[in-house]
């Protein structure tokens, strides 16, 4: 403050002085964002005491004057009027940071973004307003852009690059921040108290770090969607792929907007998420599954007994340590090979991830001509809540997906198994031939326009 008022006394004289403190109740907080209205143009400055305004000049270098020379004949009120948004900094620091700037030209637009910033660690305007809880922010920390939740009071919740750890930090510590609103008028936003609430409870994780991880976290987060810029958000319509247990099994559905996901489900996803949960990695997953079958035996042989059995598959006797393994090799068999109760649910694809990785994959549209958006949104939204027969083979959730982006059903998963020794020999040699992968051909035969199942008929 000593400097404030020798530079004050330097510039206006004892009579400055004077008629500073004669008027010091127009203008007396450290830090007050000044509006000046002069008429034919509209001006802001940071109050950093003593009658003294930091502002942009008309070059944009941030420059000081008396309070009164910049107003002339117009008029000037104070405007902190994102105080109750936004957590301003301590006058002091404003002050500090604001004569930091001096002789600089400001990076910002314009003289609101210039001051706001210096006030409110953000640059906001009624043009682009500050942000809400919940939203999501773009910012440079450690010479490094991140992307990060904003969780009000200041705070950002991200993950860091060096450390792979999501962590809580204030906005001070945040240079060029903007607001990222690109996608909300694609995609609805989660409740904003389920976004701060979420972002929260990750403080402290550690995660596997890629290029555009931390956009994937964040948008994640709000959206309840994994995307970024390398990753674009999925349209209606798109088809959605879910990696399960190291990639051996993956999950489809259909996206149908706002978040949600079309898909058959059945018991068998829900064993396999088991298996996925109680064992560490994609070795001792494969040692698991493939300890069900006995490459030594003929399968075949016990054909007979597993489709005359009349009860249905016990998956928590599956999962069970104590069941003997020859009853597992049964019922894990029977799983693959018979039909199953399966259902159609719309449910958001957060849920469905469960924290597995995702994308989207339209990647058939080679071999085949997709449907119009809205068609494939508005048959998969038809079929939600229909009781649907299962079989992994036959008709899986990939099969269901691809018939209603298509209109032909197929699985490119079973047909990569099929080539595995183990599973052709024992399993599949069981069946006739399955439309498994797309015939590399775009045009449709027209017994590839209907799926029939033995309870239920799809007509496309």
């Amino acid at each position: 403050m000593e400097f404030i008022l020798a530079l004050t006394l330097a510039m206006y004289g004892t009579i400055g002085i004077f008629y500073y403190f004669k008027k010091k109740s127009e203008f007396d907080k450290l830090g007050d964002l000044i509006e000046f209205d002069r008429g034919d143009n509209k001006l802001w400055g940071v109050y950093v005491g003593f009658g003294i305004v930091v502002y942009r000049d008309k070059d944009g270098v941030v420059t000081i004057d008396h309070i009164r020379n910049i107003a002339g004949s117009g008029t000037f009120k104070v405007n902190n009027k994102f105080d109750e948004k936004l957590k301003p900094r301590s006058g002091e620091l404003v002050a500090k940071k604001a004569w930091n700037q001096l002789s600089v030209k400001s990076a910002e637009e314009n003289d609101e973004l210039f001051v706001t910033r210096l006030r409110y660690g953000i640059a906001c305007s009624d043009e682009n307003p500050p942000p809400d809880a919940g939203e999501i922010l773009r910012f440079s920390f450690h010479n490094q852009e991140h992307w990060g939740i904003y969780i009000g009071d200041r705070d950002v919740i991200y993950l860091n690059r060096e450390t792979a750890y999501v962590q809580q930090i204030d906005l001070d510590y945040l240079k060029d921040i903007r607001i990222i609103r690109k996608y909300d008028h694609k995609l609805k936003p989660k409740k904003q108290d389920n976004i701060t609430m979420e972002a929260k409870k990750r403080v402290g994780e550690k995660m596997t770090w890629g290029e555009d991880t931390d956009q994937l976290f964040a948008t994640e987060l709000r959206y309840g969607l994994k995307f970024s810029d390398k990753q674009p958000p999925p349209e209606p319509g798109d088809l959605i792929e879910f990696v399960r247990l190291w990639g051996i099994y993956r999950h489809w559905g259909v996206y149908v907007g706002d978040g949600n996901l079309v898909h058959l489900q059945s018991d068998l996803d829900s064993i396999f998420t088991s298996l996925f949960k109680t064992t560490s990695s994609s070795r001792d997953f494969n040692s698991v599954f493939t300890s069900l079958f006995n490459p030594e035996s003929s399968f075949k042989e016990q054909w007979q007994a597993l489709t005359s059995s009349k009860n249905s598959v016990d998956f928590k006797l599956l999962l069970d340590s104590e069941t003997p393994i020859e009853e597992k090799r049964l019922m894990m068999a029977k799983a693959i090979i018979l039909d199953i109760d399966g259902k159609i649910l719309e449910e958001p694809v957060e849920s469905v991830a469960n924290g597995s990785v995702y994308r989207v994959n339209n990647s058939y549209d080679k071999y085949y001509r997709p449907s119009r958006s809205e068609d494939i949104v508005k048959l998969a939204k038809q079929h939600v809540g229909q009781n649907m027969t299962y079989n992994l083979v036959k008709f899986n959730c990939e099969h269901f997906s691809t018939l209603m982006r298509y209109g032909v059903a197929f699985s490119k998963q079973i047909d990569d198994w099929m080539k595995d020794p183990i599973f052709n020999k024992q399993i599949f040699s069981s069946f006739g031939d399955t439309e498994a992968s797309p015939r590399n051909a775009p045009t449709l035969s027209n017994g590839q326009n209907r799926v029939r199942l033995r309870h239920n008929t799809l007509t496309l």
